[in-house]
This record gives structure tokens, sequence and C-alpha cells, in this order.
């Protein structure tokens, strides 16, 4: 029916968190070579469910930005930017991902979210068919950032929680 204008995609980005290669942290679960998930030998039975849930919500996210296209509504996909570099893995490495990015009117954006009120630097990727992406072209002016996202907090939980839900101003932005 076409009753969709677009949709905002942003899939968990835990199990591809570059801080899972920063000591203390909880332990790598995909990699460059491995970007679906290391082989079921090297991960715990919590670890293999964690990346089965990640990869369902990443594909359901892939499959209805396909179906969007197809029909010509807007679209955005959000995940962390790609450090570019082995051993951190990266959505923006995937074949579909690199096709989009390739696409005609698809456009792509990486930002700083303390700009936009994160207490970290965690550089970001938008990607997609959306007017004004220029809004989060905000580079970061900061010389110090309020929190590391390496290591537990004060009350034992990783600091990288902070950075799950997206800062008021980018929600607004968005």
């Amino acid at each position: 029916s076409r009753a969709v204008g677009g949709g905002h995609f942003g899939p968990p980005c835990s199990s591809w968190s570059r801080v899972r290669f920063k000591r203390p942290r909880p332990p790598p679960l995909r990699n460059r070579d491995w970007l679906w998930g290391l082989p079921p030998e090297r991960l715990s039975a919590k670890s293999r469910v964690k990346v089965r849930l990640a990869n369902s919500l990443l594909m359901a996210s892939l499959i209805l930005i396909e179906a969007l296209r197809q029909i010509g509504a807007s679209w955005s996909l959000e995940h962390p930017a790609d450090p570019g570099r082995w051993p951190f893995p990266s959505i923006w490495v995937l074949d579909r991902v690199l096709k989009w990015s390739g696409a005609q009117g698809v456009k792509k954006l990486t930002f700083a979210q303390c700009m936009l009120g994160c207490p970290a630097q965690k550089m970001t990727t938008l990607l997609g068919v959306v007017d004004n992406l220029s809004v989060f072209d905000q580079p970061c002016v900061h010389r110090h950032h309020a929190q590391e996202l390496a290591g537990l907090d004060e009350n034992g939980r990783w600091r990288t929680r902070v950075t799950q839900a997206y800062p008021a101003p980018m929600c607004e932005l968005l």
C-alpha cells in the first residue's frame, strides 16, 4: 500500500564494539575475518546467543531497508564508524552495505556523537536516502571527553552502556 514513508535502523552494536579489544573488557565476539561471529568453539554459549540475536536484528534491518529501497522510500542506517583495520569488525564492510554505499542518491556521513550530547566521542556513521544528512556533520571540538568507554564504571557495569541509546539531541535531529 506504500503507507510507509521511510525508516531508520540502528541495529545493536555491542557485539561489534571496538572496546571488546581493550582490557578490561568482555571478550570479542567477532573480528574483521569473522564478521558474522567467531567460530562457535571460540564462543561461550551465552556469547553464541548474543551473536545470533545481533545477527538476526541486523538481518531484519537489512531486509527492511531493501524493501524501502524497492518502493523508493527514505531510509537510514546507523552504526559505529568503521575503524578500517584488523581486528575490528564493522557492518560497513558487509557486501550488501557496500553495495548500497555506492548507489545513486545514497549519502554517507561519519560524525562524533559527543557533539550531540554523548559523554564519549563515539564515532558513528549514518548511511541512507535522507534529506539534510549534513545536520550531523559537526566535527568534534573537544580536547577531552567526559567519559572513556573502556572498562567498568563505579557500579561494576561496562562503560559502553551509556552509549546504547542515542543522546536526546541526536534523536531530535533524526
